[in-house]
């Protein structure tokens, strides 16, 4: 796994940064991708009739 984000981290033109663990102010960047990708993913599981699981 450690080898697919560093190719991919590569790929895209950014660098891996460690922050502070349980500390999400310490990465204020990541945290709000995080919430702009959990967003939609929330209401694409949330869809009742949603039958392409596969």
């Amino acid at each position: 796994m450690y080898d697919f984000f560093r190719a991919f981290n590569h790929i895209v033109g950014q660098r891996q940064r460690a922050t502070m663990a349980y500390r999400p102010q310490a990465n204020g960047t990541a945290e709000r991708m995080v919430q702009t990708l959990t967003r939609p993913l929330k209401m694409y599981v949330a869809d009742v009739n949603q039958k392409d699981w596969d």
